[in-house]
């Protein structure tokens, strides 16, 4: 019973096995009971986003298959450019250190992500930027962390420029990666 409900609540999905093994106790019932799959492969992975800026990373996702319900920056241009063209996902325009995951969780009526992604501010490791190992944005990534932590999706996607694998000895990157091992991600 508490997987149908699931199945029913949009929790997860039956497999082709799952519904061949229903399907068969159906027919036993009525010949003209089914089950198909295809009513099934409707239901989205559901994805958070951050730092979104002008959308770009979002519309990427969202073309894979996603069902974007949350995006947040702090940029007033990402705010306006987001509200005109993907008015229908809710959007927060906040400093991402101000952020918490029950702040998230009432925006989003209480889904959880299947998927968090997002592309922290990169301009202490761009090849072009400023290079200063000490910029805050560098440690955007620690709030973002803390809010993945909270929610614990299924998958994580972080986009960042090339040159953080290796500017300052790849210490932000070795940091990061050991962040995301140590809660089990792999």
């Amino acid at each position: 019973f508490s997987t149908i409900n699931r199945w029913e609540n949009s929790k997860s999905i039956p497999n082709k096995n799952h519904i061949r093994l229903i399907n068969k106790y159906l027919n036993k019932i009525d010949n003209n009971l089914k089950i198909k799959i295809d009513n099934f492969n409707k239901i989205k992975p559901l994805a958070y986003s951050f730092f979104s800026g002008g959308g770009g990373m979002l519309l990427g996702i969202k073309k894979a298959g996603f069902e974007i319900i949350f995006a947040t920056d702090i940029n007033d241009y990402s705010e306006k450019t987001h509200k005109r063209n993907l008015a229908e996902i809710p959007f927060l325009k906040s400093d991402v250190t101000l952020i918490s995951a029950k702040d998230i969780l009432k925006l989003t009526n209480f889904k959880k992500p299947d998927l968090i992604f997002g592309g922290p501010p990169c301009q202490g490791f761009s090849t072009i930027g400023s290079k200063i190992s000490a910029d805050p944005r560098n440690m955007l990534f620690q709030s973002f962390f803390k809010i993945i932590n909270e929610l614990q999706p299924k998958c994580v996607l972080i986009e960042n420029v090339k040159s953080m694998l290796t500017m300052y000895q790849g210490k932000f990157a070795d940091n990061i990666i050991r962040s995301f091992y140590d809660i089990g991600y792999r």
